[in-house]
């Protein structure tokens, strides 16, 4: 019994997939369950206060997102993050004056633990937004404070995605 072209393309579409993760491949960009053991030490942290507006939009998102049901009533670690924000002029007029920039988010992040002070991990998390200088005053202070919201979220959920590698890989005993 033949089997047509079309049901033998279907199989080896099929099977692609299949084979692609038994060889421990997994896509990029999809979305992956924590586990609850990497969950509960994320839970475990404390965050400490991050200075200025931009610090405390960073930190709300951070504990949205290292905690989602809440924090724990005994942390385990503390976080401590220094932002620095830069702006850097792209686009030109003949006058001299911009007209887009670049708005560049900078955290320098310290896990330590809550009984030992040393630091567990750190590491700088940077992310850029571009957003558009206006003739409009008001236009270009709306469109840079969203880019600076935009920032702080790409950046609590970098520094997220970092203390989760960091975990895994305590807790599979791997570096």
């Amino acid at each position: 019994m033949w089997c047509s072209r079309r049901t033998l393309l279907a199989f080896a579409a099929l099977g692609l997939p299949a084979a692609a993760a038994g060889c421990g491949f997994r896509p990029l960009y999809a979305e992956r369950a924590t586990s609850p053991a990497i969950q509960r030490h994320l839970a475990a942290i404390r965050i400490e206060v991050i200075a200025d507006r931009v610090g405390q939009i960073v930190r709300n998102e951070l504990a949205d997102r290292l905690a989602p049901t809440g924090a724990s009533a005994a942390p385990l670690y503390a976080l401590q993050v220094r932002l620095t924000e830069f702006r850097h002029d792209l686009a030109i007029r003949e006058d001299e004056t911009a007209t887009r920039a670049n708005m560049i988010l900078q955290a320098n992040f310290t896990l330590r633990g809550t009984a030992d002070p040393r630091p567990l991990h750190d590491g700088t998390a940077v992310v850029r937004n571009s957003y558009d200088i206006l003739r409009n005053k008001f236009a270009t202070i709306t469109s840079e404070d969203d880019a600076r919201t935009r920032s702080a979220r790409q950046l609590a959920e970098e520094i997220r995605t970092r203390l989760a590698i960091f975990f895994e890989r305590a807790t599979s005993g791997t570096s």
